[in-house]
């Protein structure tokens, strides 16, 4: 009798650690295809930038920089960014940096705090640009507002140096935060 009750609870278990292994694996597959999904969403929405930036760039064959779109909207406490590209118009290839910087707001934010809404790519160096032509892919300037960022518009500069380090360009946009 005692080893029949011991069989089945062998039985058993074999059942349910197998069960357990088919969740395991079907949830880890439909993690993957969620990150697939959203890794495709963001390599469009770069494709979409990147193409409109193109644009902008071929209407005017002296503009040496674009930010793109000129005036973002964020809702309050979410993200959304800027993308920028630098064209080379000089007769050599040249090594570029920029940074962004505030200007003002029209809610008494601050230096401090503005600056401090800009999460991902406020400066980068190094960036090489070919003679006649424009970086590969935009660079995108990330913002995310919180639940105390006051409802407000906020005017940043992005200024482009030369390796030199002598300003190349510079462009003015206006964020706009809302509820």
């Amino acid at each position: 009798m005692e080893k029949k009750g011991a069989m089945e609870m062998s039985v058993g278990t074999i059942v349910t650690i197998v069960l357990l292994m088919a969740v395991l694996i079907l949830g880890i597959y439909l993690v993957q295809q969620i990150f697939k999904t959203e890794q495709n969403v963001i390599d469009q929405i770069d494709r979409n930038v990147n193409t409109e930036i193109n644009k902008l760039f071929s209407n005017d064959e002296n503009k040496k920089i674009i930010v793109y779109p000129e005036e973002p909207v964020i809702k309050k406490e979410n993200s959304g960014g800027v993308g920028l590209s630098i064209r080379n118009i000089e007769q050599k290839e040249e090594i570029y940096s920029y940074q962004v910087l505030y200007k003002e707001d029209d809610c008494n934010l601050g230096e401090g705090e503005a600056l401090s809404l800009i999460s991902l790519g406020q400066s980068d160096e190094n960036i090489r640009v070919a003679s006649g032509s424009s970086m590969d892919s935009a660079v995108l300037v990330r913002f995310r507002t919180g639940e105390s960022t006051p409802l407000c518009l906020i005017r940043y500069r992005i200024e482009v140096e030369k390796n030199d380090g002598s300003i190349y360009s510079w462009k003015d946009f206006d964020l706009e935060i809302k509820s």
